[in-house]
C-alpha cells in the first residue's frame, strides 16, 4: 500500500488525496494558492499595461487561446477537441 505523504513536503498531517491518487498538506495547498494568485495579478497587469487589454472577459479569452495553442503544440489535445477547435477557427474567419 502506498504510504500517504504530501507529494512536496512528505508531510504525513492534513493530507488531501489528489485526482492523480497523490496526496498534498494543507499548508502546501495554501502555498499553492497565494503563488497562484500572485501570478494571476501579474498576468492581469501584463494584459492590461502591454496590451490595453483590460475587460476580464476578454482576458479570460485571451488566456484560453494561449492555454489550446500549448496543448495542441505539445500534442496534449484529444482530437475531436483539436478539430472543433480548428473548425471554429475557420467559421471565424469566414465570417470576417
Amino acid at each position: 500500500m502506498e504510504e500517504r505523504v504530501c507529494l512536496q513536503c512528505k508531510s504525513t498531517e492534513k493530507l488531501y488525496n489528489l485526482e492523480n491518487g497523490k496526496f498534498v498538506c494543507l499548508k502546501c495547498l495554501n502555498k499553492l494558492a497565494q503563488e497562484q494568485n500572485k501570478i494571476k495579478k501579474q498576468i492581469q497587469k501584463y494584459l492590461e499595461k502591454d496590451f490595453g487589454i483590460e475587460k476580464p472577459y476578454t482576458q479570460c479569452k485571451t488566456l484560453q487561446s494561449i492555454i489550446f495553442d500549448i496543448l495542441m503544440e505539445n500534442g496534449l489535445l484529444p482530437r475531436e477537441v483539436e478539430d472543433k477547435i480548428i473548425e471554429k477557427a475557420k467559421e471565424m474567419i469566414e465570417i470576417e
